[in-house]
């Protein structure tokens, strides 16, 4: 992956959200992915964000859930699905392009991103 971490969105979306963790964009491993590696279109396909979208920009039917506090989109597939990350718990989640939950993919970033090079 060539590009590197968008810092102008770091910083507004900084700004915007809640702080869950420091800072705002979720677990270590995810943010040092973004900062060491960057971002865009891994082996398997899937497209990694420069960084967290909130999920009613993917899909603006997309109702949040309690059970998924402060869920922000890291990337899709191309073809309709994308996935989500809990910033409090790390986790992963995959969503249909209607916004419909479909399953919880990964407990961690880093295991996801094993999955989407070897796939």
């Amino acid at each position: 992956m060539s590009q590197t971490v968008d810092w102008d969105h770091y910083r507004k979306l900084s700004r915007d959200l809640t702080p869950v963790n420091d800072p705002l964009w979720g677990p270590e491993d995810y943010r040092q992915f973004l900062i060491e590696i960057g971002f865009g279109q891994l082996p398997s396909g899937f497209h990694l964000y420069s960084g967290p979208v909130e999920p009613n920009e993917i899909c603006p039917s997309f109702v949040g859930s309690t059970d998924w506090p402060n869920l922000m989109f890291i990337g899709d597939d191309g073809v309709g699905y994308s996935v989500g990350l809990v910033p409090s718990a790390g986790y992963i989640l995959e969503f249909d392009a209607k916004g419909e939950f479909v399953s919880r993919v990964s407990d961690d970033f880093l295991n996801f991103v094993d999955l989407s090079v070897v796939v």
